[in-house]
């Protein structure tokens, strides 16, 4: 596959390092002693130049990407450092790209000592539905009752999660709850169906209310956290990665990166990072007609020979590519 062919952000010209070309791959590792130090991501260009990090911002959307500023690759502290991975791999057949635990093995081992608590599994998902639930004798939203119908639904079908998306908390205050939803209640009920309950979070939001959001989630029994609005791969946000998954494991919550850049092997250190998104996934069909067949049995040898892709499957109902139309509110894929 030619890499100019298959660029996802190609309006700067600058390729991730993870493509795939004539059966190879080249991907990048974070990988050293000290997690916090890693540096920033690297890219491509379509004029043979190497990019190191990205170029400095500042913006601010709808409270969600809020980004500061993006630093600069080299370390501002501790000189004395380790450099990560690069890894070029070959292989004779495309299968063995995804066989290939390369990635995984090179990363930082086990911080977690105890990790028996981690258990991956299937969430259904409000957001992705738009809370569109038929025949029943209240008002669906984001509240108690409409929760209580999709951890029924999950326990009925064996889904291990409900996830709370955007809605559940208002914007910039994590402590502050939709006064419809009855965290303590929700909880209850979701624990005698055997379904845990995930929660949506903005990342600066987080950021700024970490111990005390932290806190509560682990003082409500939350099984997890989906980290949302990063959007960037500078040093600084390398770091943040690492810190959200120190932290969230010391309060036996697992991660789910949204919103992120590519994966490079955190997951070996802190396995409760069970999942990320740094790919087009499906919900692209609520705006766009970008993800097609094609697509999806492409991106397996490129964005998943790196780690467990948060491509967030699901959908019931599909359409020939004729007759398909993107709508924001339905699920529908082609």
């Amino acid at each position: 596959m030619d890499a100019e062919e298959y660029t996802l952000y190609s309006p700067d010209k600058k390729i991730e390092l993870k493509i795939t070309i004539d059966g190879s791959i080249s991907y990048s590792v974070a990988f050293n002693k000290k997690p916090i130090l890693s540096p920033s991501a690297i890219s491509l260009t379509l004029e043979n130049e190497a990019v190191l990090g990205k170029d400095p911002k500042v913006w601010k959307t709808n409270n969600r990407m809020i980004n500061e500023k993006i630093y600069p690759v080299v370390p501002q502290k501790n000189r004395e450092r380790k450099f990560p991975w690069r890894v070029l791999i070959f292989a004779e057949k495309d299968g063995d790209l995804i066989e290939s635990e390369m990635v995984f093995k090179l990363a930082e081992p086990n911080q977690i000592k105890d990790y028996s608590w981690i258990k991956p599994g299937k969430v259904a998902w409000d957001w992705w539905n738009w809370n569109n639930i038929y025949g029943v004798d209240f008002e669906a939203g984001v509240n108690t009752e409409t929760y209580k119908y999709y951890i029924d639904f999950a326990s009925k079908y064996g889904l291990e999660y409900i996830i709370l998306d955007e809605g559940w908390y208002k914007p910039g205050d994590l402590l502050d709850i939709n006064p419809d939803i009855n965290m303590d209640e929700l909880v209850e009920y979701a624990k005698g169906k055997n379904v845990g309950i995930i929660l949506w979070v903005i990342w600066k939001t987080l950021d700024d209310q970490l111990e005390e959001a932290l806190g509560q989630f682990e003082k409500w029994e939350i099984k997890g956290i989906k980290v949302d609005f990063m959007q960037r791969d500078d040093q600084w946000m390398v770091q943040y990665y690492h810190k959200i998954a120190r932290e969230a494991a010391k309060r036996y919550l697992l991660v789910d990166f949204h919103g992120a850049y590519k994966p490079a092997g955190l997951r070996r250190a802190y396995p409760n990072v069970i999942t990320r998104e740094g790919v087009r996934g499906l919900e692209w069909c609520k705006w766009s007609e970008v993800v097609d067949p094609e697509h999806d049995v492409t991106i397996p040898f490129i964005r998943m020979f790196a780690g467990p892709m948060d491509y967030t499957p699901g959908a019931m109902v599909n359409a020939q590519k004729e007759n398909f139309k993107s709508i924001f509110s339905d699920e529908t894929i082609s």
